[in-house]
């Protein structure tokens, strides 16, 4: 199995606005923020480890088709 690589990017440059009442730049800079936490919301991971009740431990990801599988995780 793969090994996850965990990425990162630079932060685009912000601008800020300097044109217009104070309103209309702060509300520049709110769509700016919302737009990036929106486009980070949601986490990707390669793989989730889950632990039964009996305290075995399962690996789930995804295959390439789409295919769930599930891997028991030996210690």
């Amino acid at each position: 199995m793969a090994t996850p690589v965990r990425r990162a990017f630079p932060p685009a440059p912000f601008v800020a606005p300097v044109g217009g009442d104070i309103d209309q730049r702060l509300a520049q800079i709110v769509d700016v923020i919302n737009t990036k936490a929106s486009s980070t919301a949601e986490p990707i991971f390669s793989a989730v480890l889950f632990r039964a009740t009996d305290g075995s431990t399962w690996r789930m990801r995804v295959s390439p088709t789409g295919t769930l599988l599930l891997d028991p995780v030996v210690p």
